[in-house]
C-alpha cells in the first residue's frame, strides 16, 4: 500500500440541535432532486425523490442555535418520491392520494390532473410540521413525521 496524505483539517460532525417534539411552522426553502455528490440520480426502492428542506419557526420567527462562533437557522428534510419505477420504465408519483401531492396540498396546491406540478414556485411558501424524535445509534435527532396545512 503507498503512502497517504496528511491533512491538518480536523473532521467536526455537526450536530443538529434537537427541537422539543410538537407543530412548527415550516417555511420551504429548497427542493432539490436527491443525487449523490456527482450530481447523479439516486434511485431508491421505489424510484426517484425529492429533498424538501423546510426551516423551523416558532412564533414567526426561525429557531436558530449556535455552531461555534456562527449563528444557524434550524433546517429539516424530508425525501418524497417524484417518481416510481415500474419493471422498465418510470411513472409518475404525483397522484391524488400520494404523499407527494399531499405535501404540496399543504403548501397550497391544487390537485389537477391536467396541469403539472412545479415544485420550485412553492419555495417560501409555509405548512405546519410535525417535528418527533427519532432515536438511532444512541442517539435522538428531530425528524418532520408529517407535514399539514396551516390553520388558519
Amino acid at each position: 500500500m503507498e503512502a497517504l496524505k496528511v491533512s491538518d483539517k480536523v473532521a467536526v460532525y455537526p450536530k443538529k440541535p434537537l427541537i422539543k417534539k410538537g407543530y412548527y411552522t415550516g417555511k420551504l426553502i429548497e427542493v432539490k432532486p436527491r443525487a449523490d455528490k456527482a450530481g447523479v440520480l439516486v434511485e431508491s426502492k421505489y424510484g426517484h425523490q425529492l429533498v424538501l428542506v423546510f426551516s423551523v419557526l416558532k412564533d414567526g420567527e426561525e429557531l436558530t442555535y449556535v455552531e461555534g462562533s456562527e449563528t444557524l437557522r434550524v433546517e429539516l428534510a424530508t425525501l418524497v418520491y417524484y417518481d416510481s419505477k415500474r419493471e422498465d420504465r418510470y411513472d409518475t408519483a404525483v397522484t391524488a392520494n400520494s404523499k407527494i401531492t399531499k405535501i404540496f396540498e399543504a403548501l397550497g396546491w391544487t390537485f389537477n390532473v391536467e396541469s403539472t406540478l412545479d415544485v420550485d414556485s412553492f419555495v417560501g411558501k409555509l405548512a405546519e410540521l410535525n417535528i418527533n424524535d427519532l432515536e438511532k445509534e444512541n442517539e435522538v435527532f428531530s425528524v418532520i413525521e408529517g407535514i399539514a396545512k396551516l390553520s388558519e
